[in-house]
């Protein structure tokens, strides 16, 4: 008879893992697993190494615990396959997309760069010139007309600005070619270095 304890802590094992593509080889199909990047509703983004074509990519796996119902995975082969359709200068291109051992995935270019919710985290830096005709207080400024922003460098909103602006053209692209994307936040802007 088997031991139960053993049986449970198998089982608590298995359910934890559910999520993490081979744990323990660390390879997932033809992708060696680096390291986690990040969780959504839908999946988990690992960092991977296509093994195949020796090229780093971004490999979205759909979670587990969301019962792989019909619908589910649909959507989820919707979101690679609308996606895959796109070619556009600030769209992550789709190389991929699959089943391994039940899991269902979809491997993007990575991107080397920071979400844009990181870039607005970040420590505020005080502009060279002191903030001439500005008072700073703490991480925010006070001009002669009494509003407040974030100390920033000088030209860092022009930059911000041009960043969103080319956000807006990629998602103008993607609803001019039928493709909503339904999770534009901070988080899923990723900048490249």
């Amino acid at each position: 008879m088997a031991d139960p304890s053993t049986s449970e802590r198998s089982a608590e094992e298995q359910r934890a893992s559910t999520d993490r593509p081979g744990e323990d080889a660390r390879t997932f199909g033809d992708f060696q697993i680096v390291r986690e990047i990040g969780r959504g509703g839908m999946g988990i983004v690992y960092e991977a190494r296509q093994i195949s074509l020796d090229r780093p990519v971004a490999l979205k796996v759909l979670h587990r615990g969301l019962g792989l119902a019909d619908a589910t995975i649909a959507r989820f082969q919707r979101e690679a396959h609308a996606a895959a359709r796109l070619h556009h200068p600030n769209i992550v291109p789709i190389y991929e997309q699959g089943n391994h051992q039940g899991s269902y995935y979809y491997a993007m270019e990575l991107i080397d760069g920071q979400s844009i919710d990181r870039l607005l985290a970040a420590e505020p830096q005080v502009p060279a010139d002191g903030g001439a005709g500005q008072m700073v207080l703490g991480r925010q400024m006070l001009s002669r007309e009494g509003w407040t922003a974030p100390v920033r460098p000088r030209g860092w909103y022009g930059q911000l600005s041009r960043m969103l602006a080319e956000v807006a053209d990629a998602l103008n692209y993607a609803h001019v070619n039928g493709v909503v994307h339904r999770d534009v936040k901070p988080h899923n802007l990723i900048l490249s270095s």
